[in-house]
């Protein structure tokens, strides 16, 4: 999705509800949004200029940390880690089978796929 530079927000709905990013000087209200928010799919690659943001509200971070081990880890590096499996296998969710509570619907799997590294991931995540 290509955005106009003018773009001041962008609105992902989740599966806790939808995660709205406020715009500044304005209330934001789910009947009658401003013009210049955009509302993205679950998951979105967007374009914002020339800087590519990925998007996913799925808590992937957490289960892919339940999948694996982390033993010997340099201590701080077990996010990034965990990170890198979405870059690298170019996908929002790149486990199968899903974990259990995730909501996904397999029969969409291809709109999982990036469709390109994106320079910004955001990615919400229960760990810290």
């Amino acid at each position: 999705v290509d955005l106009e530079v003018k773009t001041k927000g962008a609105a992902a709905f989740g599966s806790l509800g939808l995660h709205a990013v406020e715009m500044a000087g304005r209330e934001t209200s789910t009947g009658n949004r401003p013009k210049r928010v955009h509302c993205v799919s679950n998951p979105c690659t967007l374009r914002i200029n020339d800087v590519t943001i990925g998007v996913t509200s799925s808590d992937v971070l957490f289960h892919i940390s339940s999948d694996e081990t982390n033993a010997n880890l340099p201590p701080g590096s077990r996010l990034a880690r965990i990170a890198e499996h979405l870059l690298h296998q170019r996908s929002y969710y790149p486990l199968f089978p899903p974990a259990k509570g995730a909501c996904l619907d397999l029969a969409r799997y291809k709109e999982w796929e990036m469709p390109c590294r994106p320079d910004i991931l955001i990615v919400p995540s229960r760990l810290a």
